[in-house]
């Protein structure tokens, strides 16, 4: 079992595993990676009526997003609304800035008018199961810690290095 890879721009990748959207931002959102997200969003929406997002965020760094960014963010976020059942949030990053992250992603998905529940975690394995417990997932991903190593193994090689033993 793995992600395939559907899009990659500037500090994005964008795959599927089955429904499951899987995207991993590292670093800074830029115009040109959501225009990548546009449109694999729009290839897996037309495949899968109904999916989920699994978002991986590394590299949280706290400045602000470049002009238009969360505008377009938004927007893409209302095109798709719809079609998805679920959007988990796992920052990866520690200290500081990932706790300011995830308190501005709670509070944000709290005051948007989105249908689909969304919620942030530490932690992909926790981000699948809650995924898991949400009605309405279409049938065949399990949903199991084979699907965590998947998006595990996905983002890996493009998040923060590992320090060697």
């Amino acid at each position: 079992m793995a992600v395939t890879l559907i899009g990659e721009g500037p500090g994005l990748r964008v795959g599927a595993l089955g429904s499951l959207l899987v995207m991993h931002f590292d670093g800074r959102g830029t115009l040109e990676a959501l225009d990548v997200l546009d449109a694999a969003e729009a290839k897996h929406a037309a495949r899968f009526p109904k999916f989920s997002t699994l978002v991986v965020v590394s590299g949280v760094k706290l400045e602000s997003p470049a002009p238009g960014v969360r505008e377009r963010s938004a927007a893409l976020d209302a095109k798709y609304d719809a079609h998805v059942v679920g959007s988990a949030i796992v920052v990866q990053s520690k200290g500081m800035a990932a706790v300011i992250a995830r308190s501005f992603i709670a509070t944000w998905a709290l005051f948007t008018k989105r249908q689909a529940p969304t919620k942030t975690f530490r932690d992909v394995s926790e981000a699948v199961t809650w995924l898991a417990s949400l009605e309405g997932q279409p049938p065949g991903l399990p949903f199991d810690s084979q699907v965590a190593a998947a998006v595990t193994a996905f983002v890996e090689p493009h998040g923060q290095k590992k320090s060697a033993p």
